[in-house]
């Protein structure tokens, strides 16, 4: 069995006390890089994109470590125990347990995995040596309120739980990440995130139009690259080998740079 096929898992503990399932494939070294994959909201690291994206990596000889976030995939909590700071406590420790054993370390977020990877990075300059953010939810906590009726809104204030559609699919989100902006607002974001970033958006998105992403790219003043793929919807299913090739090409351009 090659060793990308193997799934060894383990249970991580947070500074905060909380628990989350970890898989981490390779041995960390000083001449591997290591990628950290982040989910969306509602997925787990088992999602297909990054699967491919895990398999791929592997292949290619680096050390992957892909977290289920809080109340998600293996680990505990409900779907209220998600936010961007409950996010931004993994992506830490991840980097503490293995970034610091590692070569380079690089993110890859998708969706609200990206908003998480964006604003890791920008609240620690020079860790990561890039990132690579596919269908990033810049603007979710926005987009969150606006899928939800007034009413829904109210309700969430109360029992922490909010639920809507975005792009005529139904989601459940906690209330605090719904108002993070107020905390993490993405003007902060844009001026705060140094590290260089690849940023890749389906025209087809219908959950996060990549009108997000555009706006975000405009507004960034650091080394922000922006691909937008003609067909491709939120999860780019059918094209995650180009999306790969893609984020393999970023890769090897911040390896001549070193």
């Amino acid at each position: 069995m090659s060793p990308w096929r193997q799934k060894p898992l383990e249970t991580l503990t947070l500074p905060s006390g909380r628990e989350i399932c970890l898989e981490i494939r390779g041995v960390p070294a000083r001449h591997r890089d290591l990628w950290i994959l982040l989910h969306g909201l509602g997925g787990s690291r088992k999602s297909p994109l990054l699967r491919v994206f895990l398999r791929r990596l592997r292949e290619a000889a680096a050390v992957v470590a892909a977290p289920d976030l809080p109340g998600h995939g293996g680990s505990p909590g409900g779907v209220q125990a998600f936010s961007t700071a409950s996010a931004l406590e993994v992506v830490e420790a991840v980097y503490r347990r293995f970034g610091l054993l590692s070569g380079r370390v690089f993110l890859l977020g998708f969706s609200a995995g990206g908003l998480a990877a964006s604003w890791w990075a920008a609240e620690n300059p020079g860790k990561a040596a890039g990132l690579v953010l596919a269908a990033p939810a810049f603007f979710l906590p926005r987009r969150l309120r606006e899928g939800a009726p007034p009413e829904a809104l109210e309700r969430a204030a109360e029992t922490g739980l909010l639920e809507g559609t975005l792009g005529g699919s139904p989601f459940r989100a906690g209330y605090e990440l719904a108002t993070d902006d107020e905390r993490y607002p993405v003007e902060r974001l844009a001026k705060g995130l140094v590290d260089p970033a690849l940023v890749l958006h389906g025209r087809e998105d219908r959950a996060l139009p990549w009108e997000d992403s555009l706006e975000f790219f405009r507004a960034a003043e650091g080394p922000v690259e922006l691909c937008l793929l003609p067909g491709a919807g939120h999860g780019f299913a059918g094209l995650e080998e180009e999306v790969f090739l893609r984020l393999r090409a970023f890769w090897k351009s911040r390896s001549r740079e070193r």
